[in-house]
């Protein structure tokens, strides 16, 4: 059943197809610019988010949080996000090759040239591991360097 009250591309009970084709229709050129854009966490603000409609912010490196400052800065940017004209969800993503470095109390890990040299891919596969269960976002680097 269509649900009148919603555009289509806001209807989960729609096909993906007519969601993203319904989706696409109303954006604007400079929306759908600014949907391929990726911008630092640092430059994101409520009119780069809620006016530019820039859909995915990236923590580099810089300040130092606590997880609980860590996830109402990411909140706060949501909430901008979905103020948008077409209420778009930003995509988070966080650069932590190393561990979450920027979230006080973290555990870090060497450098993925360093796990290589180590000559052994147990230890890069269990760190691998431990970074993908306790990361809560997206983590744009999830690599580790594999010893042959």
């Amino acid at each position: 059943m269509v649900n009148e009250l919603l555009p289509s591309y806001r209807d989960a009970a729609q096909p993906v197809a007519s969601r993203v084709r319904d989706l696409l229709s109303r954006m604007t050129f400079r929306e759908k610019a600014a949907s391929m854009a990726q911008i630092e966490r640092s430059v994101a603000s409520p009119s780069a988010l809620s006016g530019l409609s820039v859909e995915s912010v990236l923590s580099g490196s810089g300040d130092r949080a606590s997880p609980s400052d860590w996830a109402d800065m990411i909140d706060r940017m949501q909430h901008w996000a979905l103020a948008s004209r077409l209420g778009i969800p930003i995509l988070y993503a966080s650069d932590s090759v190393h561990g979450h470095n920027n979230l006080y109390g973290a555990t870090i890990f060497p450098h993925n040239v360093a796990l290589g040299a180590i000559r052994s891919s147990t230890p890069s596969f269990l760190l691998f591991l431990s970074m993908e269960m306790f990361l809560c976002f997206n983590n744009t680097s999830s690599c580790v360097s594999q010893s042959k």
